[in-house]
């Protein structure tokens, strides 16, 4: 009995992802694992193109505003706040001067349980939210210029491509 090729694609794809998924639960040190430990597509059409790069960025903990440094030769950019280093996970999760804002959208405790549990749109919201605060910050009471410059990359928080 002959069977055409077309039927052994599914066995294939599943016994391909299969191995692509024992190869990445090797990686657990890997900080994209903590964030995502299983493979798939995570689909946010629902979002703006423009909000699912976003997303996408912070799900990897690369935005322009964290990683900046790395390539302009700089130090590593500090909250001014709790003057300890501006990282993805700190904005999201740990920023004492953003709790009240962060818990109006959401509370976790870390970037696996945000990102698999909590609505992308109340993700954005977030984000957009401490944009008008740090930008008001910035204007009204005339903190550190540094602070005004932060706010105006955070508008644009992760829409350019990482360069």
């Amino acid at each position: 009995m002959k069977c055409p090729a077309t039927d052994f694609i599914p066995e294939l794809t599943k016994h391909y992802r299969d191995v692509w998924q024992a190869k990445w639960d090797e990686c657990c040190s890997n900080k994209l694992h903590s964030v995502k430990p299983r493979l798939g597509y995570c689909s946010v059409t629902h979002l703006s193109r423009r909000d699912a790069v976003i997303l996408r960025r912070l799900r990897i903990g690369h935005t322009r505003v964290t990683h900046k440094y790395l390539l302009s030769g700089d130090s590593q950019p500090l909250c001014n706040k709790c003057k300890c280093s501006l990282t993805v996970k700190h904005i999201l999760l740990e920023c004492c001067s953003l709790k009240h804002v962060r818990e109006k959208y959401f509370t976790c405790c870390s970037l696996k349980e945000l990102f698999e549990n909590v609505d992308s749109t109340a993700i954005m919201d977030f984000i957009k939210e401490i944009f008008f605060i740090i930008l008001y910050s910035a204007c009204c009471f005339s903190l550190h210029f540094t602070l005004a410059i932060r706010a105006l990359v955070l508008l644009n928080l992760f829409s350019h491509q990482f360069v």
